[in-house]
């Protein structure tokens, strides 16, 4: 499986460097044969980046669709990903409201974030250092059921540490890591 090992910080395009992660997701994403479908860059106080995706499959033939989109409050110190996966894509919609909106929300950062990546045809793994010592990680994308094919008609996952998009900071000793 492709890999990516690296590092964002608040220097590169944009000003902070979970902008500069979710460019750096895109650009390794459609290197390993995924399609972007939306990307947007508004710079907005409550959202912000957003990224939608349709991954290929193993077979090259299916249509696997996830996203990951930033959410942020200078205000309340937090600057986080929301990943998602989708059953279809529509384009007029929200991110939060494409069909089959599964979320997930993970902890990042405003300042450097070291990184791993790694992605197959229909699914991406990220973990993040966002601190001595934090580490924060999402997984989303298409799993091999063990089960019937009526039973999950499309298998699909969205692993995180939050379980929204809620306004948690990282590090924060409130939850389990």
């Amino acid at each position: 499986m492709p890999h990516q090992i690296g590092y964002v910080d608040n220097t590169g395009t944009y000003s902070l460097a979970h902008y500069n992660l979710i460019a750096a997701i895109k650009a390794f994403c459609e290197a390993n044969g995924y399609t972007t479908l939306r990307y947007t860059t508004v710079n907005a106080e409550a959202s912000g980046h957003e990224l939608i995706m349709r991954a290929p499959g193993l077979t090259g033939s299916e249509q696997i669709y996830l996203g990951i989109r930033i959410y942020h409050s200078v205000a309340s110190d937090y600057y986080n990903l929301l990943g998602g996966v989708f059953t279809g894509y529509v384009p007029g919609n929200p991110f939060d409201t494409q069909p089959g909106a599964a979320l997930v929300g993970c902890p990042a950062h405003n300042n450097r974030i070291d990184y791993w990546l790694t992605l197959n045809g229909q699914r991406i793994a990220l973990a993040m250092k966002v601190g001595t010592p934090v580490y924060e990680s999402f997984g989303i994308g298409k799993f091999f059921p063990f089960a019937a094919p009526s039973q999950y008609p499309q298998p699909l996952f969205a692993a995180g540490m939050l379980t929204s998009a809620s306004a948690t900071r990282s590090p924060t000793t409130g939850r389990r890591t």
